[in-house]
């Protein structure tokens, strides 16, 4: 089928905004990849986010660079069906991802845990081996053919959400059903971060932690001992990473909202929204995966000095 100018203009506006948010994940990937073992666990959250986002991206704009070179749409069947696999895979570790910045805070800052780096390995092997198992079914039962293919508007291949058979509903409903669960997950945690939060600066301001000093020459802070100022530091940089997950929480809430809006009414009615609604769920997600490595440079003091000092080095 030859582009229409409608379908041109999605493909123009997308090959100018894919490859900023490609490169701006690329070079927190790059700038972070050597010292992986060093990370915090939501460091090494946000870093293998940006790996997601990264791969959602190299995909996206592969599909639309084919696509726009031959003038005309469609994706071999069997090729798309496997960057439909590993987008959907991406976009469902992501938003797992993104749900563990929530949980670490929560059992950080609540329960008070230490988290060892082998439950955060296992967390994110976790995440990756869940939507995995369940969207290979359409391959062990020989089904990808009508459970994957190209979206709505042709920018991406992705799981056809509207298809009414058996196997489709299965594996969408599931997938679903996979991410409800961690993003119901985020409003308790939060509620419970936020109790926690405020009881211990309510218990700081009573026990008097800093007071101000005035004399003759000039004012000051005054501290009433080590363990003192070294629990207000700890509280610092506590509120510090609680800012970071909910920014970066907050944008994918944002950024995935309307895309599992279209999701959940494709999957309900099984129809098609037009083109260009679909189209402008799909950039939003573009522009949410361009914020996030903004924002994990922005909060993330670790992250920031390795991505600089590999580009001040060069």
């Amino acid at each position: 089928m030859v582009l229409s100018e409608t379908t041109r203009a999605y493909f123009i506006e997308g090959l100018i905004q894919v490859p900023i948010s490609l490169i701006l994940n690329l070079i927190v990937i790059y700038g972070n990849a050597l010292h992986l073992r060093k990370l915090a666990p939501s460091s090494f959250l946000i870093y293998w986010i940006c790996v997601c986002d990264a791969t959602i991206n190299a995909i996206s704009l592969y599909i639309m660079v084919q696509q726009y070179s031959a003038g005309s749409l469609g994706i071999e069947a069997t090729l798309c069906q496997t960057l439909a696999f590993f987008t959907t895979l991406c976009g469902c570790s992501s938003i797992g991802l993104c749900a563990g910045l929530t949980f670490f805070r929560y059992l950080i800052v609540v329960r008070e845990w230490n988290l060892s780096s082998k439950f955060v390995h296992c967390y994110v092997l976790t995440v990756f081996f869940l939507p995995s198992a369940l969207l290979s079914i359409p391959f062990i039962l020989h089904s990808e053919n009508v459970t994957y293919g190209l979206s709505i508007s042709n920018t991406m291949c992705a799981i056809q959400w509207q298809d009414t058979q058996l196997e489709s509903k299965i594996v969408a409903w599931c997938c679903i059903i996979l991410l409800s669960i961690p993003l119901s997950f985020i409003g308790f945690a939060y509620a419970s971060i936020y109790w926690k939060t405020n009881k211990s600066v309510e218990e700081m301001k009573v026990s008097g932690v800093m007071r101000v000093v005035s004399t003759a020459s000039r004012s000051e802070y005054e501290t009433r001992g080590p363990p003192e100022l070294e629990r207000t530091t700890k509280n610092e940089t506590t509120c510090l990473l609680l800012l970071q997950s909910i920014a970066l929480v907050s944008v994918f809430v944002i950024g995935w909202g309307p895309y599992m809006g279209n999701v959940l009414y494709q999957a309900i009615t099984h129809n098609q929204l037009p083109p260009v609604w679909d189209y402008i769920t799909e950039m939003i997600v573009v522009v949410m995966h361009a914020v996030n490595p903004i924002l994990a440079l922005v909060f993330d003091v670790e992250m920031r000095k390795h991505v600089t000092h590999i580009f001040l080095s060069s």
